[in-house]
């Protein structure tokens, strides 16, 4: 058991590890594609309600934020968006019966005069193991700020 050894280790561990594709693979934006980042995504959330919600003021934020962590004591800061020139917009999955589901913002477009925000989810495998637990999906996101109306594909 030396360097071989070691060394089926290593290339078992580099076989899992998640790397991103090369700069010339990655998918180039298209000119109506609207940058955004996420603020926080997640399996557990106070919102149990399957919605799409675009927060576009501090009132709005802090609202949605109290409701989102009601389920964590002591609950977490707050993360700070800059609404003078930026917006938020959070997709939540509703309440399932195990781990496992996952709901994210792949995309947000501008179409004509609308923001399209192109949803997904995903559920757990046939017979895979999950915990037994009640989750709530969730994905948050930042933008520039819009005026424009905001549409939720795949939600």
């Amino acid at each position: 058991m030396s360097v071989v050894s070691l060394g089926g280790v290593i290339l078992a561990n580099e076989a899992f590890e998640r790397r991103p594709p090369p700069p010339d693979a990655r998918k180039k934006p298209a000119p109506n594609d609207v940058p955004f980042a996420t603020i926080e995504s997640g399996s557990s959330s106070g919102v149990n309600v399957r919605q799409g919600v675009t927060i576009k003021d501090q009132a709005e934020w802090l609202a949605l934020w109290r409701r989102h962590t009601s389920n964590i004591q002591p609950p977490p800061s707050m993360p700070n968006v800059d609404f003078s020139s930026e917006m938020a917009i959070a997709v939540f999955s509703g309440e399932r019966k195990s781990g496992g589901y996952s709901i994210q913002v792949d995309n947000i477009k501008l179409a004509g005069n609308k923001l399209i925000v192109m949803v997904s989810e995903s559920n757990p495998a046939p017979g895979s193991i999950n915990m037994m637990m009640l989750t709530q999906p969730y994905h948050i996101v930042r933008l520039s700020k819009s005026t424009l109306p905001v549409v939720f594909q795949g939600l």
